[in-house]
């Protein structure tokens, strides 16, 4: 079995190989994924896709409705309203004429600045939609929310983790295909729009898709998905593949991961 494990810092990192391929790719293959528009099984055609590479904005509007239904977070922020200083807009101050930027003050809890990284892994089922993997992403933000506001320093990564039993890599049968792109780093905001944007069906299905057929020989059908082999613990948040898709399974991991850190 041949291991092929990717790591990038940055999606602008990710972006820059996952278009072109490798001498070990098929770029005949990589081409025709890029120029077909499979937007029923994408979720989004590829003008959109090109669009919102860093940030979908539209899906930020449903957050406050997916608050409402899973009704989590922290229990210690603190926020202050700005002119121009912010992380999200809030429309109806906007419209009264209020200051309407929100930013979270960090407060220090029993964190004490450890970092946690939060790994979601995309790789999910073709019928798997849309609505599903922004429920995904949004238990991820509320878990960096959560753990931040008790002094936690997050981390976010979208993960793919394949195994195409066909595929070849240098003309050797059974290739393991992960790949991690960091999408918030401990030091930075949460980036709602950036976040979903990276874990939702297009990401995988567009880009990670690219880079997979540039990288190596895809068998017909790309391979399947798999779990990620990684234990979670307090410095490993691992939202697995077929996890957070619905409500009950976003509170179940939620609820999870408050008993381990005792928040």
């Amino acid at each position: 079995m041949i291991k092929l494990h990717y790591k990038y810092d940055s999606i602008s990192a990710f972006y820059k190989e996952a278009l072109k391929p490798t001498k070990y790719g098929d770029a005949s293959d990589l081409k025709e994924h890029l120029e077909s528009d499979e937007s029923d099984f994408r979720g989004m055609s590829i003008n959109d896709i090109e669009k919102y590479k860093y940030g979908y904005i539209p899906g930020i509007a449903n957050i406050k409705k997916l608050d409402l239904s899973l009704n989590v977070g922290g229990s210690k922020r603190n926020y202050k309203y700005d002119e121009f200083d912010g992380d999200d807009l809030n429309y109806d101050r906007l419209l009264d004429g209020f200051p309407p930027m929100r930013k979270r003050v960090k407060t220090h809890g029993v964190g004490s600045g450890r970092i946690v990284n939060v790994h979601v892994v995309i790789s999910e089922n073709c019928c798997t939609s849309a609505d599903e993997m922004l429920k995904k992403a949004y238990t991820a933000m509320s878990l960096a929310d959560m753990l931040e506001s008790s002094g936690y320093r997050v981390a976010i990564y979208a993960c793919d983790c394949t195994k195409d039993c066909e595929g070849t890599f240098k003309n050797e049968k059974d290739v393991e295909y992960q790949v991690s792109v960091c999408l918030k780093k401990p030091e930075e905001t949460l980036n709602k729009g950036l976040v979903l944007n990276g874990i939702s069906p297009w990401f995988f299905r567009y880009y990670i898709f690219a880079h997979q057929k540039g990288h190596y020989i895809n068998s017909w059908g790309m391979g399947r998905a798999i779990a990620m082999k990684l234990e979670q613990t307090k410095e490993n948040i691992v939202i697995n593949r077929g996890e957070c898709l619905s409500d009950d399974s976003c509170k179940k991991k939620i609820e999870e991961i408050k008993k381990l850190f005792g928040v």
